[in-house]
Formats: structure tokens, sequence, C-alpha cells
């Protein structure tokens, strides 16, 4: 049932702003939840001890003040501390949750955290005009040095550069996030497998903790440098150069990165990976066929092992056959995990290789990051980049007509406006009406790039 009033009730409003933190606390005591806790702590003590300092903040005022003379010709005298306000609302938004940002300002609501701190003109000044970059200084597009995302550009160098700084954990993960955003960007992009179809698509190394180390955008050519084994190996060699050589951290991520000729470039870095693996990139290794398993059944492995770089490859059955291969992993010992049998109903004990439970275990940072994220999402919505026609293609036609209409003098105007719906123009036609219907019922959708993974 749809809710009778928008917005919140006074229950709901009366929750939030006598809601006791100090009370709420939740049971879970998982050594792996401990574990994850005693990394991020680790992590966050280091850079406190190092006394390490973000200098971003005085390019954000700069920026930002330079925007409003360029654009709106005022003096917006922008300082440190009102850049480090605004952020703090928005991480402060993030955890309590509000259906409009304006809110925040109601005195119904008292938010004393955020009414003393900023006034709400300011706060929208600061948002209309937030920038990074001089825009003047820009390349064109074209040039040899043009930059898709020269105006984040400093943002971005200055995050991987304190994200770098930080100590590293053994195992890590390198996957895609999709940033939901629906705005004008000519790498954006749609995939309606996610859970945010709409995006721009970002790789990022992660350790399990979900502590983000490194990350890069993909604007299409010119994503990362090219190392000669195909945009997807090229783009993990790209993120793991910030690990330390020789240290022998452990990389994991899935088929569409995985490749022989990664692992073996990765190891002469002193850097070992597991991942799945596409059968047309192990095409060499005579592994039981698919069939030969599952006449096996579940938990049925085959591996052989490539000896001049020590690459085992393993082909392992569960509910459909999963090849993997690791320049560090084994298949011994085998363990058990549980599965669930639709026969008998019940939860079976399953044969499982060490690679398996290895590659489960290292491969989840990145998810966890996401789900991090999605917790505290900030909503910055902004009101230069306004798209009608992707909320309701109908709007801008019905607006046109209803202006363009003259009614009767001697016919009221509620009427009118029903003749004028009810009647299209008489020199509109009948072959331009039918295109602009057919246009409104298919969705505008955006060209996915091609899948350039090398074999």
């Amino acid at each position: 049932m749809r809710p009778k009033e928008k917005g919140l009730s006074d229950d709901d409003i009366e929750r939030i702003v006598n809601f006791d933190w100090d009370a709420s606390s939740d049971d879970e005591s998982d050594d792996e939840m401990d574990a994850i806790s005693a990394v991020l702590e680790k992590n966050l003590e280091g850079i406190v001890q190092r006394g390490e300092t973000i200098q971003v903040f005085d390019l954000i005022t700069q920026q930002t003040d330079l925007y409003a003379l360029q654009e709106h010709g005022i003096e917006l005298k922008c300082t440190v501390e009102d850049i480090k306000r605004y952020i703090g609302i928005l991480l402060y938004m993030g955890v309590l949750k509000l259906p409009q940002l304006k809110m925040a300002w109601s005195k119904d609501l008292n938010l004393t955290a955020i009414t003393d701190s900023m006034p709400r003109g300011k706060f929208e000044k600061i948002k209309q005009c937030l920038h990074f970059n001089d825009n003047t200084k820009q390349s064109k597009k074209g040039d040899l040095n043009y930059d898709k995302l020269y105006k984040i550009r400093p943002l971005l160098d200055s995050l991987k550069e304190n994200f770098g700084k930080l100590p590293q954990e053994e195992h890590q993960s390198i996957d895609e996030q999709i940033i939901a955003f629906k705005g004008r960007s000519s790498f954006k992009q749609y995939n309606p497998a996610k859970p945010h179809k709409w995006g721009l698509k970002m790789f990022t190394r992660a350790g399990t903790s979900g502590l983000v180390y490194d990350f890069t955008l993909y604007v299409g050519e010119g994503t990362c440098p090219a190392y000669g084994l195909g945009l997807s190996s090229d783009i993990v060699l790209y993120l793991a150069k910030g690990l330390p050589k020789d240290k022998h951290f452990k990389l994991y991520f899935d088929n569409w990165f995985t490749s022989v000729s990664l692992l073996i470039s990765l190891k002469e870095m002193g850097i070992f990976a597991t991942g799945t693996v596409r059968k047309n990139r192990i095409s060499n290794c005579q592994l039981l066929s698919d069939a030969e398993l599952k006449k096996r059944g579940r938990g049925s492995f085959d591996m052989k092992c490539e000896i001049n770089n020590n690459i085992l490859c393993v082909k392992w059955f569960d509910n459909k056959p999963v090849p993997l291969i690791s320049s560090c992993e084994s298949n011994e010992p085998v363990g058990i995990c549980k599965r669930w049998n639709p026969k008998e109903k019940a939860y079976i004990d399953v044969a499982r290789p060490a690679i398996v439970a290895s590659y489960n275990k290292g491969m989840g940072g990145v998810d966890l990051a996401d789900m991090l994220m999605e917790l505290y999402k900030v909503n910055h919505r902004s009101n230069k980049c306004v798209f009608p026609r992707l909320i309701n293609p109908s709007l801008p036609a019905n607006a046109t007509t209803t202006t363009s209409a003259k009614p009767e003098p001697t016919m009221p105007a509620r009427a009118a406006t029903r003749t004028t719906s009810a009647q299209p123009e008489p020199t509109m036609p009948a072959r331009t009406a039918t295109t602009t219907t057919s246009a409104r019922a298919k969705p505008t959708t955006a060209t996915l790039s091609p899948n350039l993974c090398q074999a």
C-alpha cells in the first residue's frame, strides 16, 4: 500500500531526534568481524601516528572561489573550515537519512549539528560552485594531452596517493564497482543486470576488510597504461603497481581479468594471484570434460600443474564446473563445505579443494566495500543537470501542446484544456504523430562498450 502522506511522520521525527546511539549495539561477535575491525583500527592508527592530513581542502577552497567568480561573478569567500563543514554535513546526512536535504535545516527537526555549523544558503552556494580544477586551463577535445577526468583529476590523484599510504593487507581483491549516476557523461555505462543500472564503472583494489587501496575510473581508451596483455589484464597490472614488490602479496579476481600471462607477469613482480578463468584462456590444459565431472557428482575435480611457472589449474564441479588457476594455492588439503540438495531437501557435505576455499575467502573485499558505502551513501544530487525525458518522455510534448492551444473566448478554461487534449493539431501529419508515439514507447538505452578481454 502507498502511504497516505509523503515524508516522515511525527513518530519518525521523534525517534530520529531522540535516538540513543550509546544504547544501540550489535550482538555480532564473529571472529571474522573481529578480524576486520582489528585491521581497520590498525590502519587508522597508522594514519594518526604519522600525522598525515589531506591537503585537498585547500585546493577545493581555491577552485570553488575561482569558479564562483568566473561563472557567477560573486565573491564566495569560502574558507577551508567551510569546506570541511560542508563535507561533514554530507557525511552526517549519509547516516541520518532524510527525504530531502533541505529538511536538515527544518525547525521541527532541530538538527543543531547542522544548523549551527552552516546556514542553508551558504551550503547551497558551495554546492552550486563546488569545483576541483580550473576550467579555463582544460585542454580541448582532440588534443594530445586531453584528459576526460580533468575536472576531478586533482581530487582523484590526492585520494589515490593517500590510499596508497595505508598499511597493505596480505590478501586483496580486484573487481569492478558501479557508481550510480544518470547525468551527462561520455563514459556512463548501462548494465540491466546490476542493482544500479546506470552509472560510472570503477575498478578497485581492496583488502578483505573492505578498505580500498587503489582504484581507477573506466573512461574507455586511456583507462590505464597499455602493458600488452589486453585491457582486463592491464587494469590488474596498473592497480597492482602500488603493492610492494617481492613481499608475497596475494591478489584475487574473477574470470574477466584472469589469464595465464597475467599470473606470470604478477609472479615476476613478486605478487601471487588466484582467480576463476574462462575456458578459452586455458584451452591447452587438458582437464576432464564437464560431462565426466558431472557424472562423478558434486565435489569432484581435476587438476593440472604447469611446471615452468608453477601454475596450478583446477576444475571443480559444484552445481556447474568452476575452473580456477593460481600461482600460490594447491588443491590440498581438500575440505568439506555444505551445499543444499534439492532432491534430498537437506544440506549435504561436498568436497572442496583448498584453492576454492582460498578464493572464496579472499575475493569479497570489493563487494564488502560496496556494501559499506551503500549503507552510508551521500545524496548529493544537483540542479545543474535535469533530464525530464528520462523521467517521463511524454512531459515535454504535452507541455508544448497545452501552451500552443488557443481556447475559445466563450468557453471556460477547463473545458478548453479538455478539448485541446482530445483533438490533435490539424497541421500535424499523422506520420509524425505515430513516430512520436513509438519513440516514447522505447526507452533510451546507452551503447555498451565492447568486451576487450584478450584470449
